[in-house]
């Protein structure tokens, strides 16, 4: 027969307190490689590049071979980021990499209202080296506070946005046409 033992006063070993929230993520890598590829051309250059997202800083794209930075997108230390930066490659027929989309939630910062915290989402193109700031940006607010993206999850290269409350957004690369998958509240698709 098994001996049984009580604890009548548990004590607490560690005490742990999160310092930032996943509204405040201090940075995050991502890649950029095929699976975001908008063809299934083989690897590329791209496949040794690593896209940083920095809080107070803004978004890079790194050479993961020589650390060297290959291109930046700075923004104001009052831009806090919801989730990491993604990357959508597209490739031209050749197999070259073409103008390519990078996409980022916003939590808050200039022009944000704290009704639209954590709902809005930038995209710009990437032109490659010759890309100068935030070319063709729009900005589109999509629902509730967003948790996570993942661009080109169609053929088509639509950007599927995950939410906090888990309900799921379809939307087009130019965020015009979306569509909510589900609605965990109700239960219901929309």
């Amino acid at each position: 027969m098994a001996d049984k033992a009580y604890i009548d006063e548990p004590e607490e070993l560690v005490e742990f307190t999160a310092s930032t929230s996943s509204s405040q993520l201090p940075a995050a890598v991502s890649s950029i490689d095929p699976l975001y590829c908008s063809t299934s051309s083989s690897l590329t250059s791209a496949s040794n590049q690593v896209l940083v997202t920095a809080q107070g800083e803004g978004v890079q794209i790194y050479s993961a071979t020589d650390s060297k930075c290959l291109r930046s997108w700075t923004f104001p230390p009052s831009v806090r980021f919801a989730c990491p930066a993604k990357y959508y490659a597209k490739h031209t027929d050749d197999g070259a990499i073409g103008d390519s989309l990078v996409y980022v939630a916003l939590d808050s910062g200039d022009g944000i209202s704290s009704k639209d915290s954590g709902a809005v989402v930038w995209r710009w193109t990437d032109r490659g080296i010759v890309s100068v700031g935030l070319e063709d940006k729009i900005e589109a607010k999509l629902g509730g506070s967003i948790f996570a993206l993942e661009p080109g999850v169609t053929a088509d290269g639509h950007l599927l946005v995950v939410h906090k409350d888990g309900a799921l957004t379809l939307a087009t690369q130019d965020l015009e046409k979306r569509h909510q998958l589900t609605c965990p509240v109700s239960g219901k698709s929309e």
